[in-house]
């Protein structure tokens, strides 16, 4: 695709405004990935790494306009998609049924309210996951002929804002 079909021009010095902090750590990520510098893309990636919660796509789209930045839902989730594809981004699905954005690749846990679906990122102790260990659920023998590649953590509980109301 080009710029134009995108409806994206690259993200020019000159042009670049940005939001909390620099928007040099996001060029950097883009141009490591191979990825053009737009300016949808340079915003919405800087936009997550400023955060430490994992926004819905319409929660991006609100903190991008108090930003003072406009961009289309559909240049929105087009973007994400692309950020996503290059693991610039992890999608996160929500107890509240929605996609979330971490701008945090890495695997690491996550707690999520099952009332308002707030995701934060959690600390497990690492002698906890290397003591796991996967078994049958009907027979209870060892699954120690799979070869395990990752650990997905996600605890789920209620967050203080629910429990207050």
């Amino acid at each position: 695709m080009t710029a134009s079909s995108e409806g994206e021009e690259p993200m020019s010095p000159a042009r670049r405004s940005p939001g909390r902090r620099s928007t040099r750590p996001a060029l950097q990520k883009l141009g490591e990935r191979g990825l053009r510098s737009t300016k949808a893309r340079v915003l919405i990636l800087s936009y997550l790494q400023d955060r430490r919660d994992h926004p819905t796509a319409e929660a991006i789209l609100r903190g991008l306009r108090q930003r003072g930045h406009t961009i289309g839902p559909a240049t929105l989730y087009q973007n994400l998609s692309k950020l996503a594809d290059a693991a610039l981004v992890a999608r996160i699905n929500g107890p509240d049924g929605l996609m979330h954005f971490d701008a945090t690749v890495a695997p690491h846990p996550h707690l999520a309210c099952v009332r308002c679906g707030r995701i934060v990122d959690a600390r497990v102790d690492e002698s906890l996951l290397q003591r796991l260990d996967p078994r049958d659920p009907m027979t209870g023998a060892p699954l120690s002929d799979w070869k395990l590649e990752g650990i997905h953590v996600e605890l789920k509980g209620t967050c203080p804002a629910c429990l207050t109301t």
